[in-house]
């Protein structure tokens, strides 16, 4: 715990940055270790406290997919090999289905693969990017510190923070995640799909013999259900629906809930036992822009998709990766790096993809949130098809890995 109290600090002398981010998380932290690489003086200014060392047995309930292009950037910039791997899960196995007959099955080993990715604890992701931090002597990390304002000053930026601090720089990233100050400060509008989607977490304890690298997911009308196996006997369920039925859900007695589940869930999985439960809810938005002459968001900040399969955070370093390349690549050339036009490249570089993804996930929610009886009909043999073709099946692999 000390080693982070001694570097990252509440109050600042120098007040010019070449880029200041705000949102020291883990899209944040990762951008700012990547451009202090390449000898970037970064600024990083987050209102959260930070991750301590100090780790609790069972795994905690904010966990995030991550494919192989993930972890290849994660190992880039050194962050990889900081993580506590005893609590990371990879996955070999991924299953989906609404009906047993009809389901769809991925094997990371039928495509010369070692895993898809792995599972991995937001906790012990955060704390593996402060502990690289600490090593990068051109980073400053503000923390318990808020945005107030932004005011632009002909080719910068001036920040003004909580704590009465006025700071300058050439550009200004936010990854402050889905209520961004800096998209609200800069009026950076945004297209919102559909209505709040609820869920309630639930981590358990499987109490058969099964496979802990497989992620299965099953789809009802009313919201699929989806299965993260962890560690130390520890796995997680997820389970959406209508607010209604996600508070009502959250308010059964445990044994009320597990007889419930028994209804949801696999035969493999019919002894169950509940440990934790909460309800947690978001919305599905794209920003109209990623950004203004100066300022550009990424990550949550910029987009949130629907988590049904997991990519938002595997999203949301590919902003990074793209917005790290285009940095490094305008200020080795003594282009000017935080201009209209760069900023535009960048963003003509991520829209595609993030649209893509985005329609995706919708087109997936909405077909398999209907009642109709030849919708769901076509649903199912399009899950058969799509199991019987390698091709359509490495297409899919190919694109969610990278």
């Amino acid at each position: 715990m000390k080693m982070f109290e001694s570097y990252f600090i509440t109050d600042m002398s120098i007040e010019n940055y070449d880029v200041i981010i705000i949102g020291g998380n883990m899209i944040g932290s990762a951008l700012a270790i990547g451009l202090a690489k390449s000898d970037w003086n970064v600024l990083v200014i987050e209102k959260k406290k930070l991750v301590y060392s100090s780790f609790e047995e069972y795994p905690y309930f904010n966990v995030s997919s991550i494919n192989l292009s993930s972890v290849s950037l994660l190992k880039k910039i050194g962050v990889w090999k900081n993580l506590i791997h005893s609590r990371v899960t990879q996955n070999t196995v991924l299953e989906v289905w609404e009906n047993w007959n009809f389901r769809l099955t991925f094997r990371a080993s039928y495509f010369g693969l070692k895993n898809f990715g792995y599972i991995v604890e937001n906790r012990n992701l955060q704390f593996a990017l402060q502990k690289e931090i600490t090593s990068c002597k051109n980073i400053k990390f503000l923390h318990s510190i808020r945005l107030t304002n932004l005011f632009r000053r002909k080719n910068s930026w001036e920040v003004h923070l909580s704590d009465n601090q006025m700071l300058s720089t050439n550009l200004i990233v936010g990854a402050d995640g889905p209520m961004s100050t800096v998209r609200w400060l800069s009026k950076i509008r945004r297209i919102k799909y559909g209505e709040k989607l609820y869920c309630i977490l639930m981590k358990v304890q499987t109490k058969q013999k099964i496979n802990k690298h497989s992620i299965w997911q099953k789809f009802f009308s009313e919201g699929p259900i989806a299965f993260l196996p962890l560690f130390k006997n520890r796995d997680c369920l997820i389970l959406h629906g209508k607010r209604q039925k996600i508070e009502s859900l959250c308010k059964m007695s445990v044994k009320s809930l597990e007889k419930y589940l028994l209804l949801k869930i696999p035969e493999k999985l019919k002894k169950i036992e509940i440990f934790e439960k909460k309800m947690v809810y978001f919305r599905r938005f794209h920003a109209k822009s990623y950004f203004k002459e100066g300022l550009v968001i990424i990550g949550d900040a910029a987009h949130v998709i629907h988590p049904l399969v997991g990519q938002g955070l595997n999203l949301g370093y590919k902003d990074v990766e793209r917005l790290l390349s285009f940095l490094t690549s305008y200020k080795d050339k003594g282009i000017c790096f935080y201009s209209k036009g760069m900023l535009s490249e960048y963003q003509d570089s991520r829209l595609f993809d993030n649209y893509i993804m985005q329609l995706s996930t919708e087109m997936i929610y909405r077909l398999f949130s209907s009642k109709n009886y030849w919708i769901k009909k076509i649903r199912n043999e399009l899950l058969k098809l799509i199991n019987r073709s390698d091709l359509i099946k490495k297409i899919i692999v190919q694109y969610a890995s990278e």
